[in-house]
């Protein structure tokens, strides 16, 4: 309907221009030809309507402009449909009726709709639809996550073992829906785990990431809370809040450290007890801060959906 619309305020706008000195612009009249023609009005309708119509100097630019609306209106339907059928996040993927687990391509980019981030779904655990944004486990080849700042951004490592999402990645599946997260956790002797929060955000990289979340439910104990309002810090950025001290650097790991944690998933993955202080895969009212957990899995999905 606003596509008809368009085309008859033109067809209004050349009837009335009351024209007898100059002939049709070529290119305007080019132009507007393949714009109807490509919308799907036939050619004959639209050469027959601009046969009869004429225009002055004066109304050119009116009629460029006029263009340029309908070329930009036909440009954000267009981003529109696509939006549409492009999954942002792994909840969307298991609402069209993906409801296998794996690697999957998502678009959560509201600047940009046709930039894809490959993520892992978890389409199983707690009623699945769960974007994993961190990944650790005891494989015999471990990722390296003492990492620089712009690693942490960009993200790092493997999708079908152990990776960091991203930042910048992170930051915008947060900012396109209201997300809750989940924490699961395993120990080196089998016990399970795990976190989670009503509501997840982190800010953008000018704010540092820092770090928001809601209610804490679960049987891990709330190893998130002291970290509330927190920028993220790298051993090459240091954003905590100690005075004395780069928590990153002490800690080996790129967290939202604060004074500095109660809970430091990207830490060395040392196997279970360990005799160095908070410096591994800790989460402290579960294990403390002397005992490095075999798994940890950080999950986002929309409260509402």
């Amino acid at each position: 309907m606003i596509v008809i619309k368009y085309f008859t305020f033109f067809v209004i706008l050349y009837l009335n221009i009351n024209v007898i000195n100059s002939e049709i612009d070529q290119d305007i009249s080019l132009g507007l030809k393949s714009i109807f023609e490509g919308i799907g009005f036939s050619p004959s309708c639209v050469s027959k309507t601009l046969s009869i119509c004429e225009q002055k100097e004066a109304t050119k630019s009116l009629l460029h402009n006029a263009e340029q609306d309908v070329l930009k209106m036909l440009n954000e339907t267009r981003n529109k449909n696509l939006e549409h059928k492009r999954p942002k996040n792994c909840k969307e993927i298991q609402n069209i009726g993906d409801t296998e687990s794996g690697i999957k391509k998502i678009y959560p980019y509201r600047c940009c709709i046709e930039k894809s981030v490959n993520v892992f779904c978890d389409q199983e655990t707690d009623g699945g639809g769960w974007t994993v944004i961190q990944y650790r486990y005891d494989f015999a080849k471990r990722e390296n996550f003492y990492r620089r700042w712009t690693e942490y951004k960009l993200g790092f490592g493997n999708l079908e073992r152990e990776f960091w999402l991203g930042l910048d990645n992170i930051h915008a599946l947060v900012s396109d829906s209201l997300m809750e997260l989940r924490v699961d956790l395993e120990d080196y002797e089998g016990n399970i785990r795990y976190a989670k929060y009503s509501y997840f955000h982190i800010s953008d990289e000018s704010n540092k990431f820092s770090v928001d979340f809601g209610d804490y439910t679960g049987d891990s104990g709330d190893g998130l809370r002291s970290h509330l309002g927190i920028k993220f810090s790298t051993h090459d950025q240091d954003n905590d809040e100690a005075s004395n001290e780069n928590c990153a650097g002490r800690y080996k790991g790129g967290w939202w450290y604060r004074q500095c944690h109660e809970s430091n998933l990207n830490g060395l993955p040392h196997k279970g007890n360990h005799s160095s202080f908070a410096d591994g895969i800790n989460w402290h009212p579960f294990r403390g801060y002397h005992n490095s957990l075999r798994k940890s899995k950080l999950n986002i999905r929309p409260s509402f959906s």
